[in-house]
């Protein structure tokens, strides 16, 4: 039996994700670390309470396993650019950096379809440049999955995001083939797919799009 790290358990996907871990048997402990309240109890689950700052002071607590790291925001959400990178990019950096020195075996991360290091884009360039980062650190293996626009019950009020979706929905008969990936994903169908790549066996690429997520986040 295995310990599951977890962060970002209170927004949308990670909801989904900290209840996938808690219904399955492949962690008898899930230590979550967050900065909100989690109203949520289980035999199997330990809650820590942090600050962003606090994490070279919680470091040596952040040791199991497999660590699941759901943290994201919007440039909007966060105020600035500079915000956005801290929580994006620098946050993921610093638990792979963590995640290394503790030797943690496996470590996955939310990135975003269309992540590139090479892009005028500062949403997807922050992301793929998160994911270069993390990819050369020595960490036994590293999942990121790139989904598409996540689809599941938000408490915040998303205008553009309701309106994505719709138009998502409608155009879904005709994303098919290569297009596959830019179909809407369930957070709950993206939650499964972490813990099943997670916990496959040992797989020959690290980065998941959209369209496989959807197969394997399959009931």
């Amino acid at each position: 039996m295995k310990t599951a790290l977890v962060f970002g358990a209170t927004g949308l996907t990670g909801k989904f994700l900290l209840n996938e871990l808690l219904v399955r048997n492949e962690y008898n402990k899930v230590l979550v670390f967050v900065r909100k309240r989690l109203k949520l109890t289980h035999p199997a689950l330990e809650i820590i309470h942090f600050e962003t700052e606090q994490l070279e002071e919680i470091k040596a607590m952040i040791k199991g396993d497999d660590l699941y790291c759901c943290v994201g925001t919007t440039i909007k959400k966060a105020g600035s650019q500079k915000k956005f990178r801290e929580v994006d990019y620098e946050l993921p950096v610093k638990l792979a950096q963590i995640a290394a020195e503790n030797k943690v075996s496996c470590m996955a991360v939310i990135s975003s379809l269309g992540a590139a290091t090479r892009t005028h884009n500062f949403y997807l360039r922050t992301k793929g440049e998160m994911e270069e980062k993390i990819l050369s650190m020595h960490i036994g293996r590293v999942v990121l999955a790139r989904p598409s626009m996540l689809l599941g019950p938000r408490e915040e009020s998303r205008p553009a995001e309701r309106i994505g979706k719709v138009a998502v929905n409608l155009l879904k008969p005709l994303l098919r083939g290569k297009l596959e990936k830019y179909q809407g994903i369930h957070v709950e169908v993206l939650a499964r797919a972490l813990v099943n790549l997670v916990n496959a066996p040992s797989l020959p690429k690290h980065v998941f799009e959209s369209d496989e997520l959807q197969k394997w986040g399959k009931a």
